[in-house]
């Protein structure tokens, strides 16, 4: 017996099966999320060939390369605060900043 695809009840077409209620919009997001690094992933390795053809030199490659890693540390620091104000307001008692 083959398995059918979930299909909408508003309109007559196979639709993609986040309509089935047994998947969630955050399965979604982590699909998303993984194409997006992987293509920048891509893109960063075709960004660091065409630095290489245009100076004949990987310096300023891995110069770039290491640019980015620091722009996402910053990123990664920047939401680690965030997360731990939140989880300090949320325990602090009422009435104080």
């Amino acid at each position: 017996m083959t398995q059918q695809i979930p299909v909408s009840r508003d309109c007559k077409t196979a639709t993609p099966v986040l309509t089935d209620s047994r998947y969630s919009w955050q399965r979604l997001f982590y699909g998303m999320l993984i194409g997006f690094v992987g293509t920048a992933t891509m893109s960063g390795m075709a960004l660091g060939g065409w630095l290489y053809d245009q100076t004949g030199s990987y310096f300023v490659a891995f110069v770039n390369g290491i640019g980015w890693n620091l722009v996402n540390i910053v990123l990664i620091g920047l939401l680690f605060l965030r997360i731990q104000s939140g989880r300090r307001q949320r325990s602090a008692p009422p009435g104080m900043p």
